[in-house]
């Protein structure tokens, strides 16, 4: 998409990716060249030599001072039963509770 489109929203495993490749590829550059010279091999995105990221998060926080929140649970009334809830509940809980672990297994 990012080869044919002029801008992209690319979000979870795929953004991550891309952001690394960018992330080593100008490492490599001077300071103020940013991504993506070089061997057009080591490019985030094949065919793409010009390329932006930018962090929905960060932005956020830098544009308003805020926490961002990118995931909400949600649902109707008659379907969020108190079991429902706790459900939830535990899996945050759980999922808190176990982050490196989680981290670790599903780089």
């Amino acid at each position: 998409m990012l080869a044919t489109a002029d801008a992209a929203l690319v979000i979870g495993d795929p953004a991550l990716r891309v952001r690394l490749k960018v992330d080593a590829l100008s490492a490599k550059q001077p300071a103020g060249h940013g991504c993506c010279g070089g061997d057009e091999s080591e490019h985030p995105v094949a065919g793409v030599d010009m390329l932006f990221v930018y962090d929905v998060a960060q932005q956020w926080r830098e544009m308003t001072g805020k926490p961002s929140v990118l995931a909400v649970w949600a649902g109707r009334r008659d379907v969020v039963t108190p079991e429902v809830v706790a459900d939830f509940l535990a899996s945050r809980e759980y999922g808190l509770a176990n982050l490196g672990e989680i981290a670790r297994a599903q780089p």
